[in-house]
């Protein structure tokens, strides 16, 4: 009695990567921009500059929005969901050193500075983040509306979670 041969098992296909964030990045919904809490704190002028330069992407787990030592070219928001900051674990311990709930913004300050990413900065679960390149120009604008954080408020719906901003009076450039 012969034992069949049988043909070695094919490969198995590597895992569906999906597309770079900024590849999947979108234009905003109306919806979406009613979730910046700052964006209707700004001129008209400012304000369609900002719309314009925004973009949107739902980030899963496993992908990165801001990674260590990275160029910055955005400044981000998260829309939905939730985001940790951490260090690179391949340094030593891994670290969270914060999560980022909806309504927070983040990385303005890398951005002008031109500086690279110093965080990880990944989805703990399904999120909505908010890009954009759009900073207030001081040339065109003498005042900026300062912005006041406060608990609730940031998805416009009854304030569960997030975080709102009220006008407080122009925050002087330059002072």
């Amino acid at each position: 009695m012969s034992t069949p041969i049988v043909p070695p098992a094919a490969p198995a296909e590597p895992a569906h990567r999906p597309a770079p964030l900024r590849q999947r990045a979108r234009p905003p919904t109306p919806a979406e921009l009613e979730m910046v809490p700052w964006l209707g704190l700004l001129d008209a002028t400012e304000r369609a500059r900002v719309v314009a330069a925004l973009q949107v992407v739902e980030a899963d787990t496993g992908d990165f929005v801001c990674k260590i030592g990275r160029q910055a070219n955005y400044w981000f928001g998260v829309l939905d969901g939730l985001l940790k900051m951490s260090n690179d674990a391949s340094l030593g311990f891994a670290i969270t050193f914060t999560g980022v709930p909806p309504g927070a913004w983040f990385g303005e300050g890398t951005l002008l500075k031109r500086e690279v990413y110093r965080y990880n900065i990944e989805p703990l679960r399904p999120s909505v983040v908010a890009a954009t390149t759009a900073t207030v120009n001081s040339s065109t604008s003498q005042t900026m509306p300062r912005i006041e954080l406060t608990p609730g408020g940031g998805r416009g719906d009854g304030g569960e979670r997030g975080v709102g901003a009220t006008r407080r009076g122009p925050l002087q450039l330059g002072a």
